[in-house]
């Protein structure tokens, strides 16, 4: 590492935990935590094609997402609610059976945590009505 130049203060090598740390933070990822939640960011994601190498020595959580389609041919308008580890593979399957659009979705590092925030979405109907007044969906 230190022949990269990856040094901390003082000049001494990074330890490959503080690499780690660095690499596992959602923010380069165009994510970031707010009051323990991964949320989309509206910044530019870290562009792995220029890092050096090692980067790909450590290995990123995966996520977990939560996402709402619009079914755009229907009679009716039609919104979808699904969860998903792989989001670009699921809208590829869903675009076989539909014409969709991926309208919204939510990032969490914790499976059990969007398999709920799913669940609320798709059962509790006072959820899906906020959400559909914050993203101006009425």
């Amino acid at each position: 590492m230190f022949s990269l130049g990856l040094v901390g203060k003082e000049g001494k090598p990074l330890h490959l935990s503080t690499i780690q740390g660095i690499l596992s933070n959602p923010f380069y990822y165009g994510h970031f935590k707010y009051r323990g939640e991964i949320h989309q960011g509206s910044h530019k994601p870290m562009d792995f094609k220029e890092t050096p190498p090692f980067i790909f020595v450590v290995k990123r959580k995966s996520m977990h997402y939560v996402y709402i389609l619009k079914i755009k041919n229907r009679v009716k308008l039609l919104y979808y609610i699904g969860y998903t580890r792989d989001l670009k593979r699921r809208i590829f399957e869903h675009q076989k059976d539909n014409e969709i659009e991926l309208i919204y979705y939510e990032a969490y590092q914790s499976e059990k945590i969007a398999k709920t925030r799913e669940r609320k979405l798709k059962q509790y109907s006072g959820a899906w009505r906020s959400l559909k007044q914050r993203l101006n969906l009425d």
